[in-house]
């Protein structure tokens, strides 16, 4: 009897380590097959000519270029693209869109058969990626970002497509081997693309969230007398500069950029209703895009009545990127759609069609009511606000500014726009680190990139 108990455990005991192997073996073939297969470092993959990636026209982004057994990656464009397309590299592996899109880049099976069955094409080549980008319009936001700490998006607002997204400062991802360590050590977080991975707190622009907050909600018709100070559980807030304004409606304080006056609307508001809102808008929520973002966040938790009315007009817990302010502003210009923000728009291996990305709506932000009410607050920020210098003659622009204070730092400054206004193309957002006001040193920004592709 003991010894039919013993040959018992140990058949249990070989029966356990049997079906560990299997589930081992089972993991790696079921989830971990593609991740392995793709890394940069299986000398296998060596013999896949790695897709190349153009811009919406045809411009060429990347390619791979063989050198006896040795493929290396070709950046024609050096650091334009790096904060956007990634690098990818034998070493260090890739990032990005080199990165999320690497299955499409090597065929998507390229090596094992799949794609030679099912389309009769070349296993040993990759799929070429085709961008939503204007490469003349990333060249122009580059330039007008050189020697300044920030970044620039532009997007379709009727269809979500990014036309650009530049970050400085930025790397040449081509010689990613010879300056690693000196890129990893680096505090101005070279790595990251300020557009999509580095949070910031918004300042006023979020105050178009904050109206739409109000439209919604019956309270656009509210009045208020700006004495520059708003108390609230015994802290004081007060505008830029310590202003005065006086009376205010919503469409005098939006102009003004009334920072009391969106403090006593938040906390009129309530937390719920104004949190309601923003999440319509994207935030709370994990960011769609074609690499993984950070997500936006605001009115964590139980908010205070001091951290509720700091929301109002874009302080406290809020923090978000300037990818999703673009599309924040898309969907006003848009009638409250809120467009799922999409670069690759598609991935062809030997004139067949692997992967397609057609518009599409994330989310119904606000009404189209709130939608329009929130765009004429924008054109008269323009015509007579704080906006004024992305006014443009024949071009009506929509806009907000936003200067957001940084703790021991300079302000960071804010610019969101759209236009034209009566049937937007082009929307716009833009954040430069440190740099004061936004209507000084956004504004100029936004009308070149307008001029530049309406023109």
């Amino acid at each position: 009897m003991t010894f039919n108990k013993k040959a018992v455990y140990v058949l249990l005991l070989m029966l356990a380590l049997f079906c560990s192997v299997v589930l081992y073996f089972s993991y790696f073939q079921f989830f971990k097959s593609d991740e392995i297969y793709q890394h940069s470092g299986n000398r296998r993959l060596q013999s896949v000519q790695r897709g190349s990636i153009y811009d919406r026209s045809g411009v060429l982004l990347a390619e791979s270029v063989q050198e006896g057994d040795v493929q290396t990656r070709s950046y024609p464009y050096g650091e334009l693209y790096a904060q956007l397309i990634g690098y990818s590299d034998v070493v260090y592996d890739r990032s990005l869109l080199e990165a999320s899109f690497s299955g499409y880049l090597l065929g998507s099976g390229a090596g094992d058969g799949f794609l030679e069955t099912l389309f009769g094409i070349d296993p040993n080549k990759g799929a070429d990626l085709h961008l939503t980008v204007d490469h003349d319009l990333q060249k122009k936001a580059y330039e007008l970002l050189q020697n300044r700490t920030g970044a620039v998006v532009a997007m379709d607002p009727n269809t979500g497509e990014v036309l650009c997204m530049a970050s400085c400062p930025t790397f040449d991802p081509a010689t990613i081997q010879e300056n690693f360590e000196v890129l990893e050590a680096s505090d101005s977080k070279l790595w990251l693309p300020r557009a999509t991975n580095i949070d910031y707190v918004p300042g006023s622009v979020f105050k178009i969230i904050t109206a739409a907050a109000a439209v919604e909600n019956g309270l656009d018709t509210m009045t208020y007398d700006d004495t520059g100070t708003f108390l609230v559980d015994g802290q004081e807030i007060h505008n830029y500069n310590n202003r005065v304004y006086g009376e205010l409606d919503l469409r005098q304080a939006f102009a003004k950029s009334s920072n009391t006056y969106f403090a006593k609307l938040a906390t009129e508001l309530g937390a719920d209703a104004l949190r309601n809102t923003a999440e319509n808008f994207g935030f709370n929520r994990q960011g769609s895009f074609d690499y993984p973002v950070f997500q936006s966040v605001t009115l964590a938790g139980s908010p205070s009545a001091t951290q509720l009315a700091a929301v109002g007009y874009g302080q406290g817990d809020t923090l978000t990127t300037p990818l999703h302010i673009a599309t924040v502003v898309s969907a006003i210009a848009n009638g409250g759609n809120l467009m799922q923000p999409y670069v690759v728009s598609r991935a062809e291996l030997d004139g067949k069609l692997l992967y397609e990305k057609k518009p599409t709506v994330q989310n119904r932000a606000v009404s189209v009511t709130a939608a329009q009410t929130v765009g004429a607050l924008m054109v008269e920020c323009v015509n007579s606000g704080t906006a004024s210098g992305a006014a443009i003659g024949d071009i009506q622009v929509a806009a907000k500014t936003g200067t957001a204070e940084v703790e021991g730092k300079p302000d960071h400054a804010w610019f969101t726009a759209y236009a034209p206004a009566e049937n937007p193309q082009i929307a716009i957002a833009i954040v430069l680190e440190n740099s004061g006001t936004a209507g000084a040193s956004c504004a100029g920004i936004a009308r070149n990139l307008i001029l530049s592709y309406l023109r």
